[in-house]
């Protein structure tokens, strides 16, 4: 109980931005997830810790951090295994493709997109399907494959226009629009990076109004 009111509380500071203080506490908490036996829980810990590591890394320009952030994603990925929770674990193995995108380990990146789309083909999770198609598609554009990139961002886009995630259908119109860029197709670039803007905007006033009237 101690550890979750360790991790709840760090997860609060990383809301508010507070990532020295989030990893403080993390730090604290580690040996109380050391004893634990609650597989669920270690996966929740490890993942927690590695996104405040991966946030203070890109602020404080840290590969150490950034590395260490990694470790923790692998963690998590191994005890949500453990704990026969797939849908954790391939969300996890797409938060480690997302990093080690940042540090341009983009052969990393396919690896682990790979094996969380096979949990989620498995699963039957088209909505996480089609962020990993988004994904995909920055590690495309990494590699300078930008007609491969817009055509799996594109997929993305369209699979996400029949659901209810308008800020993920928002990322993957920007992820689309730079591949347009880089093809010269300056216009529909530009009008997907405007109707991106617009969804994040309808987003932001959707979750105030639920604020609101919660």
């Amino acid at each position: 109980l101690m550890g979750v009111a360790l991790v709840r509380s760090a997860f609060v500071e990383k809301v508010a931005n507070r990532f020295k203080d989030a990893f403080h506490i993390l730090t604290k908490a580690a040996p109380l997830f050391e004893a634990s036996a609650n597989q669920t829980l270690k996966g929740r810990f490890h993942n927690e810790f590695a996104i405040v590591l991966e946030n203070l890394g890109a602020i404080e320009n840290s590969n150490d951090l950034l590395d260490r952030a990694a470790i923790e994603y692998t963690a998590a990925s191994f005890h949500f295994e453990l704990a026969g929770h797939s849908r954790y674990q391939a969300c996890v193995e797409n938060n480690l493709a997302m990093l080690y995108l940042k540090v341009n380990r983009v052969a990393d990146a396919h690896e682990h997109l790979d094996r969380a789309q096979a949990l989620f083909t498995r699963l039957g999770d088209i909505v996480h399907l089609a962020q990993l198609d988004e994904t995909r598609a920055r590690a495309w554009i990494a590699e300078g494959a930008f007609v491969k990139a817009e055509k799996i961002a594109r997929s993305a886009v369209m699979m996400l226009e029949k659901g209810d995630e308008p800020l993920l259908l928002a990322e993957a119109l920007i992820t689309q629009s730079i591949a347009l860029s880089y093809l010269h197709q300056k216009d529909q670039a530009q009008a997907g990076f405007e109707r991106a803007i617009q969804l994040a905007e309808q987003a932001g006033d959707r979750e105030r109004s639920e604020e609101h009237t919660s």
